[in-house]
């Protein structure tokens, strides 16, 4: 490779870092409410307000459309979309479908190594959920489910977790995760490893998607009032 080529590469790495952070702080800034429900987003005034060029906004809002967050409307430009219940249920409702197939997949398919690797990542788990560390929990928990949803080796449906996975992160900052959440992720989490290591694919299938929907249902009734309603 020549050295054109190799600046060229650390100019495209360093450009695709700064459109990430971008998309990052604008996805936080409107959870957090600095961009009103149901207010035009002018690609300039963001421009300006986030001191990048318009065409990595205009990027960004793309991207926010596509995880929901965000509205593009023909002739009418780009407006926040609020964030209420039915907004949640409908990104959870996917990834519930998607990720219990994925984690079926995975429990046919997985090898000692990686049931062992399984086990490894619930041991920081059970230490952070013991140590009431929220941040670490949350850390090691998206770690524990990426890895069986890219184990399933189907990167189209994982990226289509990881849109509504992308708003639910941020959400997750504003509000945490109750007690009872995360004790009983950790069982739910210990009984997933024990279907996978048996190979059940069905078992494994139903126990992630009832994971799925109670943390769904934990995260809708801790944001309460922050939600608008349907």
């Amino acid at each position: 490779m020549d050295g054109r080529q190799s600046l060229l590469d650390e100019h495209d790495t360093g450009a695709t870092a700064r459109s990430t952070r971008l998309v990052d702080r604008l996805r936080t800034d409107i959870v957090e409410g600095m961009w009103r429900d149901d207010g035009r987003l002018r690609t300039r005034d963001l421009a300006a307000h986030y001191g990048v060029s318009t065409a990595p906004v205009r990027e960004a809002l793309q991207q926010l459309q596509g995880e929901g967050l965000v509205v593009q409307e023909h002739n009418c430009g780009t407006r926040v979309r609020p964030i209420d219940a039915q907004l949640l249920i409908n990104i959870f409702d996917v990834r519930e479908a998607v990720e219990s197939f994925l984690t079926a997949r995975f429990a046919a398919t997985a090898s000692p190594h990686q049931v062992a690797m399984l086990r490894a990542m619930q041991i920081e788990h059970d230490a952070a959920t013991h140590g009431g560390d929220g941040t670490g929990t949350a850390a090691v928990n998206s770690r524990f489910h990426q890895f069986i949803n890219g184990a399933a080796r189907n990167p189209e449906a994982t990226e289509v977790i990881s849109r509504g996975a992308r708003l639910t992160r941020a959400l997750r900052r504003e509000c945490g995760f109750s007690p009872v959440r995360l004790r009983a992720a950790r069982e739910e989490h210990h009984a997933l490893i024990a279907a996978i290591a048996r190979g059940d694919e069905a078992l494994a299938g139903r126990l992630s998607a009832l994971h799925v929907r109670s943390s769904r249902d934990d995260l809708v009734e801790r944001l309460g009032p922050l939600l608008r309603n349907t």
